[in-house]
C-alpha cells in the first residue's frame, strides 16, 4: 500500500462528537447578502448536537451518523468522498418529515478535521420557502455550522 493510500485509510477512520450553531438563512438585497438566525422554537435545546463515525473499508467511505433528536432527518448511513486529507462529504436523506422541504429531505454535509483532535462541519440541507396563498414555492439557502471533538485516538 503507498504512503497516499496509508495516510487517506489514517484520515477516515474517526469518530466524532459535534454540536451545530442555529441554522442561518442566507438573505440578498441588492448587493448585500447576509445570513440570518432562523429560529425552531419546537426544537429543544441541546437538540443540535449529533455523533458521526467516519471508516474507510474495501467498498470506499461509510459515515454513521447518530443524532437522537435528528430535528434536520441527517441520521442514518451513508457514502462518502474523501475532498482533501482530513476532509470528507457526503449527502444525508431522508423520506422524510422534514424540517426545510415538504417531503423528502437531502443536506451536504461537510466535514474537515483539522488535525488537533478537532473538525468543522457545515451543513447545507435543500431547503423551499412555501408562499400557501399563491401556491408558490423557491428555494432558498441554509447553512448550518458546528464544531466537533474528535473521541478516538488518530491512528
Amino acid at each position: 500500500m503507498s504512503l497516499m493510500a496509508l495516510a487517506l485509510v489514517a484520515a477516515v477512520s474517526s469518530s466524532y462528537d459535534c454540536t451545530l450553531a442555529e441554522p442561518r438563512a442566507l438573505t440578498q438585497d441588492g448587493d448585500k447578502t447576509s445570513l440570518n438566525p432562523i429560529n425552531f422554537p419546537g426544537v429543544a435545546e441541546g437538540a443540535w448536537r449529533f455523533n458521526a463515525s467516519v471508516k474507510q473499508d474495501k467498498n470506499g467511505i461509510n459515515i454513521d451518523v447518530v443524532w437522537p433528536s435528528n430535528p434536520i432527518q441527517i441520521a442514518g448511513k451513508f457514502a462518502g468522498l474523501p475532498t482533501a486529507d482530513g476532509a470528507i462529504v457526503f449527502s444525508a436523506f431522508s423520506m422524510g418529515p422534514c424540517m426545510f422541504t415538504e417531503s423528502a429531505c437531502i443536506s451536504l454535509v461537510n466535514l474537515v478535521d483539522a488535525g488537533d483532535g478537532t473538525a468543522k462541519v457545515i451543513i447545507l440541507p435543500a431547503s423551499l420557502a412555501t408562499d400557501k396563498a399563491a401556491n408558490a414555492r423557491e428555494p432558498f439557502v441554509v447553512v448550518i455550522e458546528g464544531k466537533c471533538t474528535r473521541t478516538d485516538k488518530p491512528k
